[in-house]
């Protein structure tokens, strides 16, 4: 844009919302708009990484899912949906952990050898097994986890099946002799 051009767009959107700060906010926003809209409509330029001697892209594109692959995919993110809901802190755990860390800081606050530490880091031991026993993992988070990996596995495979059509034999170069 022209520095003409945008002269006449500042005393054209000063006029239309006076000169104040917010005149001034307006016109900003407004020439910030038509920028974005000029720019959106700009080529996008690539950066190209040359190519060495004796280097090669080979540029494949993957075919879109087969049914099998889908219903893969769609049960292992059901998986992985249970298995967050699962293994999300509850607020018993949260608690728990709350009052580990509150318990921790007394008795680090207490003099050491003293009844008040010793007393403390007791009740901070409790609150640790606590703790770990509420977060262990259960028989149905460990399950999920090997059905996500069992999913993971068969969606490589099937996954894998999809590409090998794709993926060229490579020709053995033509060499010619001359004599």
């Amino acid at each position: 844009m022209s520095v003409t051009a945008k002269r006449l767009r500042a005393v054209a959107l000063d006029k239309a919302f006076g000169g104040g700060l917010a005149g001034f906010a307006a016109s900003a926003a407004i020439g910030w708009g038509v920028d974005q809209l000029r720019k959106a409509n700009d080529p996008i330029s690539l950066e190209v990484s040359s190519l060495r001697p004796g280097e090669q892209y080979i540029v494949s594109t993957r075919p879109p899912m087969a049914r099998a692959e889908r219903t893969l995919d769609a049960k292992r993110r059901a998986a992985q949906r249970k298995l967050d809901n699962a293994t999300a802190p509850s607020a018993k755990v949260r608690k728990t952990a709350k009052k580990l860390a509150r318990q921790q800081r007394l008795a680090a606050k207490r003099a050491a050898g003293s009844a008040g530490q010793l007393k403390a880091e007791a009740k901070a031991e409790r609150l640790g097994q606590r703790f770990d026993r509420l977060t262990a993992p259960t028989r149905r988070t460990v399950r999920l986890q090997r059905q996500i990996a069992a999913y993971d596995a068969v969606l490589s495979v099937e996954r894998a099946k999809a590409l090998a059509p794709t993926q060229r034999k490579r020709r053995r170069p033509r060499t010619r002799t001359y004599r």
